[in-house]
């Protein structure tokens, strides 16, 4: 179709003259889809999506604005997600991290939650020393967040880490993540005893 450009998977994309903002929100829209392809098995078309994700973004103007741009922290991080539902793990650890560097001080959570699930990762292949390191540096964050997502994460480093509790890394890790310990969303009190009925 004249005036348009060709995205993967031979959907028809904006006009030729989209402004700088637009790339942000087709980078974004790209990258999305690429997860989808990824959890359907549509390897091709989703490494597809990726590049075109990238292209994109190197394009846009990166002008602020909340729909008009997508922090690079932001891309790698899904395209880590879309690596690693490919089964391409070395490739979804290398983009998280480039997603831990492009974070600005401001994005705590987010630093906080890559984090996590870089030490995730590494842990999975056994690399234990290396996840405990990534751990406490989501526990430098932990802190001074309210997210149900980071006391998630908090969560699950307690539970992965008790089969390791003789290592003195993961019982420093451990040890640390009982102190910082406050739940977002606090239990619900017990609810009082009902008044015993008498005849």
């Amino acid at each position: 179709m004249p005036g348009t450009t060709g995205w993967p998977g031979g959907t028809s994309g904006p006009a030729v003259g989209v402004d700088a903002a637009g790339l942000d929100v087709q980078a974004f829209v790209l990258v999305q889809r690429a997860l989808v392809r990824a959890t359907q098995r549509r390897t091709r078309e989703a490494l597809a999506d990726l590049g075109a994700a990238e292209r994109a973004h190197q394009r846009a103007s990166g002008a602020p604005g909340p729909f008009t741009a997508y922090p690079r922290s932001g891309l790698d991080y899904q395209r880590a997600q879309t690596f690693r539902a490919l089964g391409r793990t070395d490739e979804a650890l290398a983009a998280l991290r480039d997603s831990a560097r492009h974070r600005s001080g401001a994005e705590q959570r987010g630093d906080a939650l890559t984090q996590a699930r870089i030490a995730e990762m590494l842990l999975e292949q056994g690399r234990l020393e290396e996840a405990c390191a990534r751990w406490h540096a989501f526990l430098d964050v932990y802190p001074r967040l309210h997210s149900v997502q980071a006391d998630q994460a908090l969560g699950r480093l307690t539970r992965t880490l008790r089969s390791f509790a003789r290592h003195p890394h993961a019982a420093d890790v451990q040890e640390r993540a009982r102190s910082v310990w406050r739940p977002t969303r606090p239990t619900r009190p017990p609810r009082p005893a009902r008044p015993t009925r008498t005849a």
